[in-house]
Parts: structure tokens; sequence; C-alpha cells
């Protein structure tokens, strides 16, 4: 059996064997010398044999592309993101995604399971779904979000959102900067709180200038009553502002208070409402001003 006699096979080759398949009987051509010129005879199977190879070699890199099944991302647009599945916390999101930050940011998004745990997914989504566009959104409807966040800023900007709990910070220790940081993002300072204080995030808005965030301890009993207060707030306005009398525009200003180590990264709102949104699924304590994992 020839080459081009062979049963046709499933894979791309056996496609190229049956495309180069000869249907007619092979024809031979003899060698003879013509006025001192020698022609070389091959048969129309040889022939076809050459031509094979020659376009074979001109597809391989197309069939390799192919085969990889992959797209090869520049570096100069390459965002690396930390992917979670269902994690508890930071370490159990031990794998990077390399993302093409043209279309994609890193994401962490919180979510309520139904056993009522908090769980973080994240890894690469698509910019589209990041800004809101409802013609990208996926998963099911029945998802509870505690917290949905995107970033693009660095590699694996992700690791800090959503309130996400890292093992390497101490309880002790939030983030520190004073009230001039305008993207909260910038703020990557960590400082040691005492014993009786937590973290705390402020927003600050002078008329005339930008909005700009401040981060650092404040005392425990302060915070206590303070938390108390904003979820008494909520409990009203929540999901409400501009839809009822007493729940008009909401003012620029903010303040929030956490105990879990690094928990004040973020704008202050953003913290907030995390915070609260966990309180009503009984995920955080105003007694300890901590989240668990379980009501």
């Amino acid at each position: 059996m020839s080459y081009f006699e062979r049963p046709l096979r499933s894979s791309c080759f056996g496609v190229l064997e049956s495309f180069f398949k000869p249907v007619n009987t092979p024809k031979r051509y003899f060698n003879f010398n013509f006025n001192g010129i020698l022609f070389n005879a091959t048969t129309s199977d040889e022939r076809q044999n050459n031509n094979m190879k020659n376009t074979f070699l001109l597809l391989s890199p197309f069939l390799l592309g192919i085969i990889m099944g992959q797209q090869i991302i520049p570096p100069e647009h390459q965002l690396r993101c930390r992917i979670c599945t269902n994690a508890l916390q930071l370490t159990d999101c031990s794998r990077v995604a390399v993302c093409d930050n043209r279309t994609e940011e890193c994401f962490m998004d919180n979510i309520l399971t139904v056993s009522y745990q908090s769980v973080y997914v994240g890894g690469c989504r698509s910019r589209q779904q990041c800004n809101g566009d409802p013609m990208a959104s996926v998963g099911k409807k029945e998802t509870l979000y505690i917290c949905s966040s995107c970033c693009s800023n660095e590699d694996d900007c992700n690791r800090r959102v959503c309130g996400i709990h890292d093992n390497n910070v101490s309880v002790s220790q939030c983030y520190h900067c004073d009230s001039s940081i305008m993207d909260p993002r910038n703020c990557v300072t960590f400082s040691t709180c005492d014993t009786n204080e937590v973290c705390f995030a402020k927003s600050n808005y002078v008329p005339g200038s930008p909005l700009t965030f401040a981060y650092g301890c404040q005392s425990k009993y302060l915070c206590k009553a303070l938390m108390t207060n904003i979820f008494h707030y909520l409990d009203t306005c929540f999901g409400n502002f501009g839809k009822t009398p007493e729940c008009q525009h909401e003012s620029t200003m903010c303040n929030t208070c956490c105990a879990d180590g690094g928990c004040n990264f973020g704008t202050c709102k953003e913290i907030r409402d995390r915070l609260y949104q966990l309180y009503k699924k009984g995920l955080f304590s105003l007694d300890t001003m901590k989240t668990t994992l379980k009501p």
C-alpha cells in the first residue's frame, strides 16, 4: 500500500493526505537525452509526494497554531491576575493567569454561597463586563454578590480588592496614608495599630478640589459606635438613594472601620457597603468589627 492509499485519519494530517491523494493511475516518465540535455523521469506519485511535502512545509506554522490553540499576547499587553475559585482567603488563590490588558482586567468577586459562606472568585474578565455592559454579563442570575471589583493598574492587583484576607498581613496592620491620596490603589503602606485600635478609612471633599482619601488606625470603641449608626442609616437607605424622601443623593463624605488585617483597602464607600452587606448576612460582627466565614 502506497503512502497515499492509507486509510484516512481524523487528524489534520489525514485531511492533508486525502487532499493530495492521486485519483489517476500512476504514470512513469523515463530519462532521455535530447541534444545533450538530460531529462529526469519521475512518477506522478513522486511528483505528488514532493508537492505535498512542499505544501506541508508552508502550512506547518498555521497547523501548529491550530494545534496549540493559544493566542500569544505581546509582553507589553500582558496583565497577571490572581486566580481564585471559591477561595476563603488569598492563600487559596495560588495560581496566576496572564490576561490581555487590551480587552481584559483582573477581577475579584466576593460571593455568598447557598450555604451562607463568603467565598472569593477571581481571574480575568472582559473590560465590557467590568464596565457594566449588560450584554457582556455572565454567570447565574441567583448569584449573590457581596462585592465585585475590577482593576488593571498593576500585576496581581486583584489580591487586595473586595476585602480578601491575606495571611501575610497581621491582624493589627492597616493601610496608612494621609488625606492627599486621590486614588485608593496608590495607598500601599501598612502601619501597626495599637490593641485598642482598628483599621479606618475616610473620604474628604473640599469644594473646588478633587475627592481625597485617608487611611489609618482609629479607636475601636469610637468605631463600634460609628459603624452601629452607619448600619442603622443604611438599613433605611441602602439601595434606595434618590428613591425616597428620606434617602436623597448621598454626600461624598464617608467614614468606615473594620478590624481584619488590611481590611481598609479601597474607597471608603466600597468598604462600607461591602461590610454592610456582610453584616446583613451575619458575616460581620459589630462587636469584634471582624468578618466571619459563616454566620
